[in-house]
């Protein structure tokens, strides 16, 4: 017997549309016991998923997943190797990377694309990650984004006092970053 899967993306689910032809030995709409089904439906729904069973008795049905879109973080630093080696940590998780060399490009990239959070280095060219920082606040469209203060500084107080999140110290491990993302 053949089986077809077709499937579409929207913005936020995944469905995949499952049918088959019907076997000449058994009627039509019995190749997938109930059974089975119900199994199937529960773990989609603690998944968030749904399953449509077609009613018109052919057997196919509709499987909808929920699809979670990767959380974007801005990384602000002069240093094009930070940017990347901020990519290599967070690659394989929910995490994109985008980045700005400079101060003006971090809050204008910020404004733009509303990121999930930033990453801001404090000792960079333009203005430093400070005023950066109390600009980011300042403006309604980034006051809310989460901003993470990254640098050799050891500035904790100051960076929580501007409104910062959290506070890394470079060198910055894989684990730390991960954490502090978290």
């Amino acid at each position: 017997r053949r089986i077809t899967v077709t499937g579409r993306q929207s913005r936020n689910e995944l469905h995949m549309q499952i049918g088959q032809e019907p076997r000449r030995d058994r009627p039509a709409g019995l190749d997938v016991p109930g059974e089975r089904l119900a199994v199937a439906e529960h773990l989609l729904t603690a998944q968030g998923g749904r399953l449509l069973q077609d009613t018109d008795g052919s057997g196919a049905f509709t499987l909808i997943l929920p699809v979670q879109a990767a959380a974007l973080v801005l990384v602000v630093d002069d240093n094009q190797e930070m940017i990347q080696l901020f990519r290599r940590y967070l690659a394989g998780s929910r995490y994109e990377v985008i980045g700005a060399a400079s101060g003006h490009d971090g809050i204008h990239l910020a404004v733009e694309s509303h990121p999930n959070l930033i990453i801001l280095d404090v000792m960079i060219p333009d203005q430093d990650g400070w005023e950066v920082l109390q600009h980011l606040r300042n403006l309604p469209a980034t006051k809310d984004i989460p901003v993470i203060v990254c640098s050799v500084l050891k500035e904790h107080d100051l960076a929580f006092s501007l409104g910062a999140r959290e506070f890394l110290a470079k060198p910055v491990t894989q684990q730390s970053l991960l954490s502090a993302v978290a």
